[in-house]
């Protein structure tokens, strides 16, 4: 609930803003494709036994919706964006205990969903825009399948972050542009067994082909 409040305050401060100064606001959409090495790690127990083998194998294009404003001074550009994020992930889980004889391995799936709140800022040149800046990942809900094992633990984020790159063109009311984010967390930075972290050397990157149609400008 304070993470709602929270970020129902921060649209609220974006708006009263942006109805004050902006030269656009308006509705976005994107969808990004992304990509995340396979890796594996070992969750073992207190006396040093392995009872697990984790593995992430994929995960699916993401999918978000949300608003925008624009502010611009000049030759420069500064484009806040709060946004509602979907995606899945895919994990393999192999047991090691004395239950599972021969070793039994299955894969899990994890849906997320959280808000993304890009502050995308640089230079533009007549519609042209070439931009740079943090993206924050807050508010991160998590549906995993492997809840249900015992010593597992899921504990998602409160706030994380990444960095985003792109190009982009404007119209009067419509504008497109091409986005590389790359994630400063882990895949299986929620995953938690006997009470510590088993996160893996693999971040989430994606490309993003974003879309926007203002429905105010000055």
């Amino acid at each position: 609930m304070t993470n709602k409040l929270f970020i129902f305050a921060l649209l609220l401060t974006v708006f009263s803003t942006a109805n004050l100064s902006a030269q656009k606001l308006g509705l976005r959409a994107e969808y990004g494709i992304q990509s995340l090495s396979q890796e594996s790690t070992y969750l073992v127990s207190a006396n040093r036994s392995i009872d697990y083998k984790l593995s992430t194998k994929s995960i699916t294009p993401s999918r978000s919706i949300g608003v925008f404003t624009q502010f611009e001074f000049g030759w420069m550009f500064f484009q806040p964006e709060v946004l509602y994020t979907t995606y899945e992930q895919t994990l393999e889980l192999e047991s090691y205990t004395e239950e599972a004889s021969p070793r039994v391995s299955n894969e899990f799936v994890e849906s997320f969903q959280q808000f993304d709140i890009p502050l995308y800022a640089g230079v533009k040149f007549k519609n042209v825009k070439i931009g740079v800046g943090p993206v924050f990942h807050i508010g991160q809900n998590i549906d995993s399948e492997l809840s249900s094992f015992n010593k597992i633990e899921l504990r998602p984020s409160t706030i994380s972050a990444g960095i985003q790159t792109g190009v982009g063109i404007d119209f009067k009311f419509f504008s497109l542009d091409l986005k590389y984010q790359n994630d400063f967390n882990q895949a299986t930075d929620h995953i938690y067994f006997n009470n510590y972290n088993r996160n893996l050397n693999n971040s989430v990157s994606s490309f993003r082909v974003g879309m926007a149609f203002a429905i105010g400008k000055k």
